[in-house]
């Protein structure tokens, strides 16, 4: 049985058609982040921001560290483990972050209720509170230790505090530093030895 090319050729559109309609459908989506605007006294560590969504919050930063920042996810990230939120914030390439960035799990925990209390023996530099609207992520300038007491102030859409996940930037090893400055030199010499032929 034959089959014209006409045919042939609706049945070659349809078939590639329905291929893009299917993995545009697949394909994930990024959260898209805003960063939001806190006000900080840094001599007491009080701070407080209203998202755009409506939702409220204050922290307290004991002790206060300057240069933090906040990031907010207006939306369920769906799988809270840490490596889906190691993933997830690290693509909001918010605060110097982006996939490539290496950073590395400090602290993670299980919260409760509109205040909760985050107390670390290691320094981080960002943290991810989740909450029932949506995710948050401070970022401070400098690692910190500080207790870190955040409240939902409940007065948009948003729910409850329910995890935080803390991440520190990778910090080169001194053998990193040790290997580059070998091949800096190994590179040096072969170009010296270059220059004399």
């Amino acid at each position: 049985m034959k089959i014209s090319k006409t045919i042939a050729a609706h049945i070659i559109i349809f078939s590639v058609g329905l291929l893009v309609a299917l993995r545009a459908q697949a394909a994930p989506t990024t959260p898209t982040w805003t960063v939001e605007t806190i006000i900080v006294n840094n001599q007491t560590g009080l701070g407080s921001f209203t998202a755009a969504d409506g939702n409220a919050f204050s922290f307290t930063d004991t002790p206060s560290t300057p240069g933090l920042k906040v990031g907010y996810y207006n939306g369920n990230l769906g799988d809270n483990s840490q490596s889906a939120i190691l993933t997830d914030i690290k693509n909001s390439n918010l605060f110097g972050l982006s996939p490539t960035k290496s950073l590395t799990g400090i602290g993670l925990g299980d919260i409760s209720g509109s205040t909760a209390t985050i107390i670390s023996t290691a320094a981080y530099d960002y943290l991810a509170v989740h909450v029932g609207g949506g995710e948050l992520l401070f970022n401070w300038s400098t690692p910190t230790k500080s207790n870190f007491v955040i409240t939902s102030n409940g007065s948009g859409s948003g729910g409850g505090l329910s995890n935080y996940r803390s991440f520190v930037s990778a910090v080169p090893e001194p053998e990193t530093y040790a290997m580059l400055l070998g091949g800096l030199g190994l590179i040096g010499v072969i170009v010296r030895r270059r220059k004399s032929l």
